[in-house]
């Protein structure tokens, strides 16, 4: 993880193994830990500015995230589901 301060913003890239990610939600709360404790980020709200997007950051006696949306992609196949997952059953329930 590298982060780069611009006043309220913070630019945060996030890398595993073999390449960088969008967005690494644990590593954010422990980068926002470690800037609270060094007093870069003091207490309140902070933009922080990744691949994935602009995401609130607040500043307290903890640090909270204030995430996207999730997007909704589209439906699963029962029947492609239970063979990926090698159960024959299966309850799915269906939030309306």
């Amino acid at each position: 993880m590298f982060a780069k301060e611009n006043g309220d913003r913070f630019h945060a890239r996030f890398f595993m193994s073999i390449a960088e990610v969008p967005l690494c939600r644990h590593t954010t709360v422990v980068m926002f830990h470690v800037l609270k404790n060094t007093v870069k980020a003091k207490k309140g709200y902070h933009i922080m500015i990744a691949k994935a997007g602009e995401f609130k950051v607040q500043v307290s006696d903890r640090i909270w995230i204030q995430l996207l949306p999730p997007k909704i992609l589209g439906e699963l196949d029962e029947n492609v589901l239970k063979k990926c997952l090698n159960i024959q059953n299966l309850l799915i329930l269906r939030l309306q």
